[in-house]
Formats: C-alpha cells, sequence, structure tokens
C-alpha cells in the first residue's frame, strides 16, 4: 500500500471519498493435484481501495499506477454516472409533458376540439437507479478510450379536457 500511496500522490487531493482502509480477511481450500490427498487450507488477505473522481482525465493516470505496481482493479459500467443526472431527467421529463401536449393537440384537431385545462396527470417516475456512463476498455494498456451513451427515460400520461 506505501508504494501505492507514494505513487498516487499527485493525484491524491483531487480524489472524492477516498479510502484503503477496508481490508478483508479469509480462508479458503485449494484442491489437491492428487485425489487422496486433501485440500490445501489458505489464508487469503486483500485489501480495497476505493475513490470517487469528477475528472475522467484522472482515472487513466490512476490506473496505468495500478497496472504498474500489478494491482488488481475493476471497472464496471455501473461505476460511471453522468455529472448532471438530475438535470438530464428534467429534459427528458420536460420532453415526455411536450409530447403529451402534442398528443392531445393532434387528437383535438382530428375531433375538431381544443386542449383544454389538465385533469389529470401521472409522471411515472419511480425509482430509478442512477444513470451509468459505461467505460470502455481498449487496447493493451486497458486505459478507458471513451465513454458510451445510454437511454434516459420519462413517462407522462396526462387527461386533458377538450373544448
Amino acid at each position: 500500500m506505501e508504494k501505492w500511496r507514494e505513487s498516487i500522490e499527485d493525484f491524491r487531493d483531487r480524489l472524492k471519498s477516498y479510502s484503503d482502509a477496508s481490508l478483508n480477511l479469509y480462508s479458503r481450500s485449494i484442491p489437491s493435484p492428487e485425489r487422496h490427498e486433501e485440500p490445501r487450507r489458505v489464508a487469503v488477505a486483500s485489501q480495497t481501495v476505493s475513490f470517487t473522481i469528477d475528472d475522467l482525465s484522472l482515472l487513466n493516470p490512476i490506473l496505468a499506477q495500478a497496472q504498474s505496481l500489478g494491482m488488481d482493479y475493476n471497472v464496471g459500467p455501473h461505476q460511471f454516472f453522468h455529472s448532471d443526472e438530475v438535470g438530464l431527467r428534467k429534459q427528458a421529463l420536460a420532453g415526455a409533458i411536450a409530447d403529451a401536449k402534442s398528443r392531445c393537440e393532434f387528437v383535438a384537431r382530428e375531433l375538431d376540439k381544443q386542449c383544454g385545462e389538465v385533469m389529470t396527470i401521472n409522471v411515472d417516475g419511480g425509482h430509478q437507479p442512477p444513470m451509468p456512463m459505461m467505460a470502455e476498455m481498449r487496447g493493451a494498456s486497458d486505459a478507458v478510450s471513451a465513454v458510451g451513451s445510454r437511454e434516459l427515460e420519462a413517462r407522462v400520461s396526462a387527461t386533458f379536457e377538450l373544448e
């Protein structure tokens, strides 16, 4: 851990929620190569380092340090989140509301009517997990080279009075 701490010293003040204090100790059985021998028990210790970054330009240099030290790391698709998730959700909801109003106006025109007041509205916002931004791993260096897109969905059901 000392080598790791030294290698990220230049980045350390820009890492949020940093922790390298998570230690896991357990034992496991290793099967014997011979059938008649008992499995061998070994003790395993692992230490986890976790942190949050807002600046993705830090990710590749930090992963390079982990690689150079022979550390295992896991960068999964559910570990990247858009920094303006709330804004994007509001934007999607605004679009869904505009779509509901547009549909009402279309139906009203077909019936020679006009859309009046909103009588009821149901915003299907229920609980949705954060919108992940998936990292793609490319090349021999396993550096994060791109952030992929994700789809965001908002549903609105509205009942309008037809005049």
